[in-house]
């Protein structure tokens, strides 16, 4: 081949190189997975998304020395140690360059062996009842379980809470678990479960009769037991339903062991009301409890307001006694004049000025009436000047690290000052 061919052989070839050249576009490393913090066991993995032109080549490097068959775009750590944290990045190539990831920093943090916070064992179960061990563990997970019953491990037990669907008397016994994790084990206290037979509802205690009139709020409750249920399980205990009734008739959402209603005019002026406690064994019917609804009357007084004479400065205090069957509201006025907030059988004002002197009433309500009581005359005269009750008492001490104690009573209606002298001179 002659030299010239061969310079334009070497001239395409170079020419075609940077075509082709052109075409081709440097890695660039799109998304990457956060530093992560992981617990010593675990597994963990690395991993870049990369734009460009592949094929790319991958070099994973921990500090500044490469890992050892860490060549793809996932980087993972299988049962990670400690020695394994430290800061790693990776190396991206193609052949038109090369891009450098991280550092991404590795965090191992040491496993920790179980501990058995708590467990819980109930206090009796019901043949035929489901029962459950719950348990709570910290430390380092996966865990795996071992219960035991009466010492002996219980064939496929291995769950984190033991549970039967239907007690049998083949349940009772002396119940433990013991927790395991890659660094140790713990074993939880022992705790005895008990089977019992299911009963009928026993109602320890019926409703109560109670009086009321329209608007108060009555509060009914039973108190049942049966099938194991306990008395402070509070609201429908184990497997007891409840269902009150008014005259025998069933009471519409009424189906807790607590019955409670605002008192109507249409609510009957006897009404009996009882519950019936039913469980899987049977019913019982409670002994009625008889609501009396009382008609309001008008409230009587008993003792008006007294008229006062006060001073400036010292305190209104004016009180009605008045009595009804239902609690009455009150509204008191000043020269027949509404007082806001005024609304208690007492009134009361401290610091009386001359303005408070007038004639006080108070209005007395209940549903069936009103009545006002007699006018209540509040005088208030001028404020006096201070008067000495009792003066400081003369006193002779000898040299010593005693003070002298010295005091003043002073008669006034309004609040005074003071300024003790020596000699004369204001200390």
């Amino acid at each position: 081949m002659s030299r010239t061919r061969v310079q334009l052989f070497v001239l395409f070839f170079a020419c075609t190189r940077l075509i082709f050249a052109q075409g081709v576009t440097a890695p660039r490393i799109f998304s990457v997975v956060t530093s992560p913090t992981v617990v010593e066991g675990q597994t963990v993995s690395l991993a870049v998304t990369v734009t460009g032109t592949a094929p790319f080549t991958y070099q994973w490097k921990k500090g500044t020395a490469d890992v050892a068959g860490a060549t793809s775009g996932t980087f993972t750590l299988s049962s990670v140690r400690l020695t394994d944290a430290g800061s790693f990045t990776v190396l991206v190539a193609n052949s038109a360059g090369t891009v450098t990831g991280g550092p991404y920093v590795l965090t191992v943090t040491a496993a920790t062996a179980p501990v058995i916070e708590s467990i819980s064992f109930p206090a009796v179960v019901v043949l035929g009842d489901t029962f459950n061990l719950p348990l709570l563990v910290k430390g380092t997970a996966p865990f795996t379980y071992q219960w035991r019953k009466d010492g002996v491990p219980i064939a496929g037990e291995t769950k984190e809470i033991f549970s039967r669907p239907a007690a049998t008397v083949a349940d009772v016994g002396t119940y433990s678990v013991t927790v395991t994790n890659p660094v140790g084990s713990a074993t939880s206290p022992s705790g005895y479960v008990a089977i019992t037979f299911p009963t009928r509802p026993i109602i320890y205690e019926s409703p109560k009769a109670q009086t009321a009139t329209i608007g108060d709020a009555v509060s009914l409750s039973v108190l049942a037991v049966g099938s194991g249920a306990r008395p402070s399980d509070g609201e429908a205990s184990n497997d007891l339903t409840y269902q009150w009734r008014r005259n025998g008739t069933p009471i519409v959402d009424a189906i807790t062991r607590n019955y409670r209603f605002t008192v109507t005019a249409a609510t009957g002026p006897r009404d009996a009301y009882t519950v019936l406690v039913t469980n899987r064994q049977g019913a019982v019917l409670s002994e009625p409890a008889v609501v009396t609804v009382l008609a309001p009357v008008v409230p009587l007084i008993a003792g008006d307001p007294a008229s006062q004479v006060l001073r400036q400065g010292e305190e209104v205090l004016l009180t009605v006694n008045a009595t009804s069957t239902v609690a009455p509201t009150y509204q008191w006025r000043k020269d027949g004049v509404v007082m806001a907030g005024a609304v208690a059988s007492t009134y009361s004002k401290p610091n009386a000025s001359v303005t408070d002197a007038g004639a006080y009433t108070v209005v007395v309500r209940t549903g069936a009436g009103s009545v006002t009581s007699a006018v209540a005359r509040v005088t208030v005269l001028p404020a006096l000047a201070p008067v000495i009750t009792s003066h400081p008492a003369s006193s002779s001490l000898p040299p010593s690290n005693f003070v002298p104690y010295l005091s003043v009573n002073v008669r006034s209606s309004l609040g005074v000052t003071y300024q003790w002298r020596k000699d004369g001179v204001p200390i």
